[in-house]
């Protein structure tokens, strides 16, 4: 009986978040790194989802969209991957609203 609990465990380690789980965890990415290109404080800064794959911040004034830097931030992906193998980079320059 242990062992089925622990391959359920392992085997639902690796399955793809839930939409609203992803969303979140992309929301996080990119704020971080938006404050950091936006030279602006995190609380500042809104994001919001443009598709599937893009999200657009702004804050302090300027604004850039962002995606993921490769197939790791595919929302296919499993939790632990997102959070700790993808990375979200500029989809556009940083500009001034």
């Amino acid at each position: 009986m242990k062992a089925l609990l622990v391959l359920l465990l392992v085997l639902g380690s690796a399955c793809a978040v839930t939409a609203v789980r992803y969303d979140e965890i992309m929301t996080e990415k990119v704020g971080k790194q938006a404050s950091f290109d936006l030279q602006c404080p995190r609380e500042q800064v809104s994001i919001t989802k443009i598709d599937n794959a893009s999200f657009g911040a702004s804050g302090c004034g300027k604004r850039a969209s962002y995606v993921g830097a490769d197939r790791l931030c595919d929302p296919i992906q499993d939790e632990s991957t997102l959070l700790n193998r993808c990375t979200m980079v500029p989809g556009t320059p940083v500009t001034n609203l």
